[in-house]
């Protein structure tokens, strides 16, 4: 179910190789994400905004047609927008929520609508029976 729906989220289908696809992990309530997780994101997050820093010369030039540092850009700040409406703020000693799904991860490498080449890793969120998908999005990898 994950890698059909990876092939309808990217714009390039036909340049997909998939590298690696994760054993499938169960999700309790709307908590996807577990500490460590967040940890790698975040590590991962920092890479990718050091190389746009890089890049750029600090953001001072910023090239509108460099299409591989705005596409970047933009995976990373959906990445951002999508982790902050995921990440659960409970406390450690609330209780346990019940299961709710399971999350696959898959990381890749595609061509984007322009021909840059890049790598991610797209999560997708399936119900109890994996048969559909809930959520997903996409983190840039280096």
């Amino acid at each position: 179910m994950a890698e059909k729906a990876l092939m309808a989220s990217v714009d390039n289908p036909e340049s997909v190789k998939v590298i690696a696809v994760s054993k499938p992990d169960s999700v309790f309530g709307r908590n996807y994400i577990n500490n460590d997780e967040k940890m790698a994101i975040a590590m991962s997050m920092m890479k990718v905004n050091e190389q746009v820093m890089s890049r750029t010369d600090g953001l001072q030039n910023l090239d509108f047609e460099d299409n591989a540092v705005s596409e970047l850009v933009g995976r990373q700040m959906s990445a951002m927008s999508a982790l902050r409406s995921m990440v659960g703020f409970e406390t450690p000693d609330a209780p346990r929520k019940p299961f709710s799904g399971w999350k696959v991860k898959i990381e890749y490498e595609a061509l984007s609508e322009s021909g840059s080449p890049y790598r991610s890793e797209y999560w997708f969120i399936l119900d109890r029976d994996a048969q559909c998908v809930v959520n997903s999005f996409e983190i840039p990898l280096l």
